[in-house]
């Protein structure tokens, strides 16, 4: 009945987010809510993430389903769901930190070829049209809304600033607050985006060296999260009789489900230390 009850409101839940994208952010209830609207105004399609996390929810609450109804094992099943509804935003949060970085690089791209279009004469919007001709995706397609909102009618300024909440990005509101800054008072501008380049540029070999300094923990720490389950399946074939009389206990069913948290929990707190280390 919990693997039952849990599915559907999964699916329901997907499903609303589907077909009501403005509450998104207001749905406090909702674990995920936050992270997948971060990721559609990042570029992500909203219908392609809620298919995947759906069907994500689906294949484990299938999972959980057969673990009690079909094995009676109800405690594996409901560690099972716990796991499923807290991976989902932690996967997110992982998308939204490699979107961010790709985006910070292509920004550092987009700022030079802005520098080289206003050193040649262009106005800052010829440069921001330039840019957006040039960068591709994820970057284009903000960029070139950007340069549509103007070429529309609205102020180059108010596309800046709107472009601005919707990415929500330090690069990003550097590189048009310097765009701004020329519209209002003048003054070289190719120097002022070569030096925001320079500047992301040096931030991303710095992040690279954190990223290289931390990997070796980052797969030694994935390798002892999954060598309880590798060790446990190794087990299971070995003697599937001694696992199946583990399981069918309530308390072997408790000590499971507690195990694999645990091991959720190990993994969260070891990722947090690691990403301390690499600030």
């Amino acid at each position: 009945m919990l693997a039952t009850t849990s599915t559907v409101v999964a699916v329901l839940t997907v499903m609303f987010i589907v077909m009501f994208p403005p509450s998104v952010p207001r749905l406090a209830w909702v674990p995920f809510a936050e992270p997948l609207a971060r990721l559609v105004s990042l570029g992500f399609g909203r219908t392609q993430l809620t298919t995947a996390i759906l069907a994500f929810l689906v294949m484990t609450h299938a999972l959980a389903t057969t673990l009690a109804f079909g094995k009676h094992q109800y405690g594996l099943a409901a560690g099972v769901i716990v796991l499923a509804w807290l991976v989902v935003p932690h996967g997110l949060r992982r998308v939204i930190k490699g979107r961010e970085r790709i985006l910070r690089n292509q920004i550092a791209d987009a700022a030079l070829v802005m520098a080289a279009a206003a050193r040649a004469g262009m106005a800052p919007a010829m440069s921001l049209t330039r840019a957006a001709a040039d960068i591709p995706a994820p970057l284009g397609p903000p960029l070139v809304r950007l340069v549509r909102d103007y070429e529309r009618g609205s102020p180059l300024r108010a596309a800046t600033l709107a472009a601005r909440e919707r990415l929500e990005l330090d690069a990003f509101t550097l590189m048009t607050t310097a765009v701004d800054i020329n519209l209002e008072c003048g003054g070289r501008l190719d120097e002022a985006l070569c030096q925001i380049a320079e500047n992301i540029c040096d931030q991303q070999r710095l992040e690279d060296k954190l990223d290289a300094a931390t990997a070796s923990g980052r797969h030694a720490l994935l390798l002892m999260a999954l060598f309880p389950v590798g060790f446990t399946a190794f087990l299971y074939r070995l003697d599937p009789g001694g696992f199946d009389a583990i399981s069918a206990s309530t308390t072997g069913q408790i000590g499971i489900g507690v195990s694999l948290l645990i091991i959720y929990l190990a993994v969260r707190w070891g990722m947090a230390i690691l990403d301390r280390v690499g600030i």
